[in-house]
């Protein structure tokens, strides 16, 4: 088991390509590129969540936060995260990124909370990075997908978003 080391802001998540679907054979693993914006999600004593350039965009995303708040005290160990930040329309499906861009550079509480109502956003959660003290990176997708089913599933509704609405 390695142990983790290092911080959840200087992380460099592996980038979504646009490329064709690869055809379906036994151990490939395949899933839809979400539009939005990169998350690495620091569950813990206090949740943060990190762009992938190591931007912390915490405030800009309260709703967000609150859930995962939630999550991280019935959790109650260390957890680091890698998803999406996307845009979802009224009945929770992820829209397109121009949708979520208006967000990135907002600041003020009161531009944030005007975002919040007029744009909602819902974090996809894809992979487990950390658990506890476990470091997961060096594992294969498959089991790091399993681990994050058997941690997470019933707080993230397994491969769904989850929102605060």
């Amino acid at each position: 088991m390695a142990k983790w080391r290092g911080g959840s802001a200087a992380l460099q998540p592996m980038l979504a390509s646009t490329d064709v679907p690869p055809v379906a054979q036994h151990g490939l693993l395949y899933e839809p590129k979400y539009d939005g914006i990169r998350a690495i999600v620091e569950l813990g004593p206090i949740v943060r969540i990190y762009s992938r350039n190591g931007i912390d965009k915490s405030a800009q995303f309260p709703a967000i936060v609150g859930a995962l708040e939630s999550i991280a005290r019935a959790v109650k160990s260390p957890m680091i995260l890698d998803g999406e930040i996307v845009a979802i329309d009224p009945k929770g499906r992820p829209l397109g990124f121009g949708r979520i861009q208006h967000r990135i550079g907002v600041t003020g509480d009161s531009d944030i909370a005007r975002a919040e109502r007029e744009q909602p956003a819902a974090l996809v959660v894809f992979d487990l990075l950390r658990d506890d003290d476990e470091d997961l990176r060096g594992k294969g997708l498959a089991e790091r997908r399993l681990s994050l089913q058997v941690r997470l599933g019933k707080y993230l509704k397994l491969g769904a978003k989850y929102s605060a609405k």
